[in-house]
């Protein structure tokens, strides 16, 4: 095996060492909390996210690798945001938005090397020519990302799928070393989480990866000047959850479109498989949901810098999504009844 194959074994077991050593320290140290679009019965650790850091800076020291000091902070700073809440719960939602989207600033503010992709939309395209539109719009589209990330994690599993499904298709025609540092870890990380989770992400591994994605794939098309709408299809599910989740709880629930619900896909998924009394109804859920996750990268990966097979591929998913979700809220207000 090649040097590298080493490092990367190495890293692996470092960072199972980590999950383990946190979870034996912290967790009888932490109030058990539950919120109300909890799915688990149980208490399970959600400190991964400082194993996921102490394995970046060691990955580096390894690779020997050299990258933007504001890209590292900025990315352990959105972690650092989910790692409170994690621990505390104590930041409402708005005011994680608010966070997000002031460190996205600074990070766009001070970019070092971003070229902004080009923007296909007429008007937005002509604004992209001023530097504070530029700055704002991506910090906006990081922000969606993250918490699209964020609103998929319920079941044993998803959360690491759906970020092994962005990073892989991405890192094969990027090369990224920060990519392959995330793909590796994720792939380990979900070793331990599925099909029974014996560690979660929590929010601050959800909001590290997430803005670490959204970097590189700005970053890469911007580098690479491709249609930006290809960008959209790669991350097309969480996209998907968080644009159809603000519309749901907008026009049909009647909520305020930043609290936290129940009514998700997955929940969906996962309510209905319960209800037929199916043994161990989280893994079964995500093992029926896992394929979703691989159908925008898989579209994305053939139909990259081709616009019309990128909006025909989004337009079928999206369909499909929609038509998924109330087939299967009808199926579960009928076993209810």
């Amino acid at each position: 095996m090649s040097l590298m194959i080493y490092k990367l074994i190495f890293l692996c077991l470092v960072f199972s060492s980590f999950l383990y050593f946190f979870d034996l320290k912290l967790s009888p140290q932490v109030k058990k909390y539950k919120t109300k679009h909890q799915i688990h019965s149980t208490y399970v650790s959600r400190f991964s996210f400082l194993s996921v850091i102490l394995a970046l800076f060691l990955f580096l020291i390894l690779f020997n690798i050299k990258i933007s000091l504001i890209y590292i902070l900025i990315i352990s700073a959105f972690g650092l945001i989910g790692l409170i809440e994690d621990f505390k719960n104590i930041l409402n939602p708005k005011l994680r938005l608010m966070l997000l989207f002031l460190l996205s600033l600074i990070f766009f503010y001070n970019q070092e090397f971003i070229s902004y992709p080009y923007i296909d939309l007429p008007i937005l395209n002509l604004l992209s020519s001023y530097e504070v539109f530029n700055i704002i719009f991506f910090s906006i589209a990081l922000v969606a990302i993250i918490n699209g990330l964020n609103m998929i994690d319920g079941l044993n599993g998803l959360s690491s799928i759906t970020i092994i499904s962005i990073i892989t298709p991405l890192f094969i025609l990027s090369n990224s070393l920060i990519l392959l540092f995330a793909l590796v870890i994720t792939i380990n990380f979900f070793a331990f989480n599925f099909p029974k989770a014996r560690y979660f992400f929590g929010d601050g591994c959800i909001y590290f990866f997430g803005g670490l994605i959204g970097i590189e794939i700005i970053h890469f098309y911007g580098e690479n000047q491709l249609p930006s709408w290809g960008g959209v299809l790669l991350i097309l599910y969480p996209i998907t959850e968080i644009s159809f989740s603000i519309l749901r709880r907008f026009f049909i629930d009647n909520t305020s479109i930043t609290n936290p619900d129940n009514n998700h896909l997955h929940s969906i998924i996962y309510k209905l498989i319960k209800s037929l009394k199916i043994k161990n109804p989280n893994p079964v859920s995500s093992l029926i949901i896992f394929p979703l996750c691989f159908i925008p990268p898989y579209f994305w990966y053939v139909f990259n810098n081709k616009i019309v097979s990128i909006f025909i591929s989004s337009f079928i998913f999206i369909s499909t999504y929609i038509v998924f979700y109330f087939a299967l809220l009808v199926l579960l207000k009928k076993r209810d009844n």
